[in-house]
């Protein structure tokens, strides 16, 4: 039985995270899609989150993270989210933290991102750019990022 509702819960929470990492469903086509997107162009995973995370980036401060996108903490990295039950979380080289979802619009270089970008295990391979600004939630002091820009990169 136990197994069954664990089974029951995965499924449910797959399903409705289909719009988490982006905050909002990619548009049907692009201004201006680039060609693809060879390994050449993706950039580097970063290691900011850590100096997030540690104080080291100030709370307003303006920062820009390369990393995995893990969806609703798919892989259980960071706990319950700062803001909202819609908040996703984004992995860099140096640590996991929390995005907040809010309406900015996603963007792509080379491949257009999947429809289904969260709707898959495969959603931890996603490489994303999130540009935003450290934020505190005000019930626990647990940092997060606002994002300004989020970019799908593969």
């Amino acid at each position: 039985m136990y197994q069954r509702v664990v089974a029951v819960f995965m499924l449910a929470a797959l399903a409705i995270s289909s719009a988490a990492c982006a905050g909002n469903p990619a548009p049907e086509t692009p201004a201006a899609a680039p060609e693809t997107t060879s390994s050449a162009d993706v950039p580097a995973l970063t290691d900011v989150v850590a100096g997030i995370l540690s104080g080291r980036a100030p709370t307003g401060e303006t920062v820009s993270v390369v990393g995995y996108c893990r969806g609703w903490d798919v892989l259980d990295e960071v706990g319950p989210p700062p803001v909202t039950k819609s908040d996703w979380v984004l992995r860099d080289r140096s640590g996991a933290i929390y995005v907040m979802r809010n309406n900015v619009e996603l963007t792509w270089t080379g491949d257009r991102p999947p429809q289904d970008l969260l709707e898959t295990p495969q959603v931890t391979e996603h490489v994303i750019e999130v540009t935003g600004v450290v934020r505190e939630s005000e019930g626990n002091g647990q940092r997060y990022i606002e994002p300004l820009a989020v970019t799908f990169i593969r």
